[in-house]
């Protein structure tokens, strides 16, 4: 609990400089300050209507492969969201946020990359995870794992 809130476990961009990864000692202190109020105001903003949508440019140095999976779920969490609603914040609805409703979607003559799991994250955003994946698209190729 911080202050007294419930929270899931650490994971978004903000916690793991506080932690100090990829960030000085100072930077590590500032994100430690901005911790104690950030989970409260998002949910308040969210009460009074503020949409969010989910993403991340910060692939490879504070968020690793698949972590991205554990903010939409800590995200689903911390909003009350079910996981349709979640997985729609981190692909059309941030898609559409930045301008881009080119993606974000599976249709045809869309750009495809995608994700594929073994369960279905729509029903259960437990199956959002690193050790359900099969296979990964990009752009139409299969970059790892298999279709068949």
């Amino acid at each position: 609990m911080r202050r007294g809130i419930p929270i899931a476990p650490t994971l978004l961009i903000n916690d793991r400089i506080a932690e100090g990864r990829g960030a000085s000692a100072d930077q590590a202190a500032k994100a430690g300050e901005l911790l104690d109020q950030r989970d409260p105001r998002l949910v308040d903003a969210a009460r009074r209507g503020v949409d969010f949508v989910l993403g991340t440019d910060a692939n490879g140095f504070h968020v690793r492969f698949g972590e991205q999976m554990t903010e939409v779920r800590r995200m689903a969490d911390l909003f009350g969201w079910d996981a349709e609603r979640a997985l729609v914040a981190a692909t059309s609805a941030a898609a559409r946020a930045l301008g881009r409703e080119d993606l974000g979607r599976l249709r045809p003559g869309a750009k495809a990359d995608l994700v594929l799991l073994r369960r279905r994250p729509w029903e259960d955003l437990d199956a959002l995870r690193v050790e359900e994946i099969v296979a990964v698209v990009s752009r139409g190729v299969v970059v790892a794992g298999a279709l068949t």
